[in-house]
């Protein structure tokens, strides 16, 4: 699945608010070694003051359930290259933001961002994903052009 661009720029700038997806990595970049997370689920919940987490899901949050055989390493590169928990992060806080409850609208992206995501970490393609979005931006479309042209 690939989202238009605008998306991906609003997932890129969620991942780097505070308490978010960078938070998330930078809080386990420390780590020696590798952990499975079998069993665990992301959890982004917007009452919580680390709101990306792993854990259960209190009202008002949402678990994205992690497949069977999910490595740590594995999840903080596919959240680098393909920040979608953190969109769903935003999304959640901006609802609450404004005191509305989530509209079937928000609800269905979610539902959409969150199966990518879970996409992305099953077939490993992450960086796949970012050369697709890359490939729609206007300056990297200008540099091919260019590098393409004949000299």
């Amino acid at each position: 699945m690939i989202f238009s661009p605008a998306i991906m720029a609003l997932a890129d700038m969620a991942h780097e608010a505070p308490g978010s997806s960078r938070a998330l990595l930078d809080d386990t970049s420390g780590r020696k070694g590798d952990l499975c997370l079998d069993g665990m689920a992301l959890v982004a919940d917007p009452n919580d003051t680390l709101y990306l987490r792993f854990g259960t899901a209190n009202p008002g949050s949402i678990a994205i359930d992690l497949p069977a055989g999910t490595m740590l390493s594995n999840l903080r590169v596919a959240m680098w290259f393909y920040p979608l928990p953190a969109l769903i992060l935003y999304i959640l806080r901006q609802s609450q933001v404004s005191g509305k409850a989530l509209s079937a609208h928000e609800d269905a992206m979610i539902a959409s961002y969150r199966t990518a995501f879970l996409d992305c970490l099953v077939r490993g393609d992450w960086v796949a994903r970012r050369a697709a979005y890359m490939r729609t931006q206007e300056h990297w479309q200008h540099r091919c052009v260019t590098e393409a042209a004949p000299s």
